[in-house]
């Protein structure tokens, strides 16, 4: 009997890994988003309209894609991982 791509713990190990830094990047922005609005609308310099929230969006927006981008180099490169 031959081994599936996702038959391994060590396989679903790094599925999980993946999946819960991605949840718990967007969950915690989104605690941000719902608790601390203050913090999020204000401005990085007092001359830029750039508020805190725009920053951060876009740092999870580049961490996911990263991620993602990990993620897929990893189960191409070492497919039983």
């Amino acid at each position: 009997m031959t081994k599936e791509r996702g038959d391994s713990t060590a396989s679903n190990t790094i599925d999980w890994v993946c999946t819960t830094l991605a949840v718990a990047a967007f969950f915690a922005y989104i605690l941000a988003i719902a608790f601390a609005p203050d913090a999020l609308r204000r401005s990085l310099t007092p001359d830029t309209l750039i508020s805190v929230g725009i920053v951060s969006g876009v740092a999870l927006a580049v961490f996911l894609v990263v991620l993602a981008g990990a993620y897929a180099w990893l189960r191409n490169r070492y497919p039983t991982l």
